[in-house]
């Protein structure tokens, strides 16, 4: 995994020989089967659990899982109580955000790039584009007099709002 982590945390600008995303490779490597590559347009990757076995064994494998786990909690915890006021487009957010994490056959070096690409670009977008939309959406707010039988009345017997006082 710390490879994982160097290749998906560093950016070409920083490193610009940088290696290109080879799944299927590390897949040869570990089950002796030749698989097509990104040449012939084709990724078979052994998924996150695999990687973590190959990396720590069997016991260890649940560390970079649990890892994994707790940042997937904490996440989707703030944005779904930070994202905005509005509890249905917070939940859409985060839907939007993880939709893509339920195939858990993606392997670390896609899982732990595409995460963190992801929860930047939420962030981003919670800070300078929820803000707009909400407002967008909302629309300008309109107060629609509710109660027509009393239209003018400056008094009113309405036992939810109370009469002015004098």
């Amino acid at each position: 995994w710390g490879n994982t982590l160097e290749f998906a945390l560093t950016p070409r600008l920083l490193n610009p020989n940088k290696p290109r995303y080879e799944a299927s490779s590390k897949t040869t490597k570990y089950t002796g089967i030749g698989y097509a590559g990104a040449r012939q347009g084709v990724s078979v990757s052994l998924g996150y659990f695999a990687d973590g076995y190959v990396d720590f064994g069997y016991v260890g494998m649940y560390f970079p899982l649990l890892l994994l786990g707790l940042l997937y909690g904490v996440s989707y915890f703030y944005f779904i109580r930070r994202s905005s006021k509005n509890l249905v487009f917070n939940y859409a957010v985060v839907a939007g955000m993880y939709m893509e994490f339920l195939a858990m056959e993606m392997d670390s070096t896609y899982l732990t790039g595409r995460l963190f690409s992801t929860l930047l670009t939420f962030f981003i977008l919670k800070l300078f584009f929820f803000p707009w939309l909400l407002n967008y959406i909302q629309g300008p707010v309109i107060i629609v007099n509710t109660y027509p039988h009393f239209p003018n009345s400056k008094t009113t017997d309405n036992p939810i709002v109370p009469a002015p006082q004098a």
